[in-house]
């Protein structure tokens, strides 16, 4: 596993020390990982959201708000986890 350094505000070590000390991960490195995945599955949200609505804008058809994120559920689903 690789390792860097990051610089982050005293408030926001205080918060990673205090899920840290209250169980909620175990060390720093997790609490960061967990963040990572998540900024990942946005992204990867956003991606199939913006394909979606290039498709739907070159047919010229329009879409619910239920079936835009039907198709975006549906893209998820077929992508594989993230590795952590």
């Amino acid at each position: 596993m690789a390792t860097i350094t990051i610089s982050v505000s005293d408030k926001m070590k205080d918060y990673v020390a205090g899920i840290v000390e209250d169980g909620t991960y175990s060390n720093a490195s997790e609490v960061f990982r967990d963040g990572l995945r998540a900024v990942q599955e946005k992204q990867l949200k956003l991606q199939a959201l913006r394909k979606h609505v290039n498709a739907a804008l070159s047919k010229g058809g329009s879409h619910t708000d239920e079936e835009v994120q039907a198709a975006i559920d549906a893209h998820l689903d077929t992508l594989s986890d993230v590795d952590e």
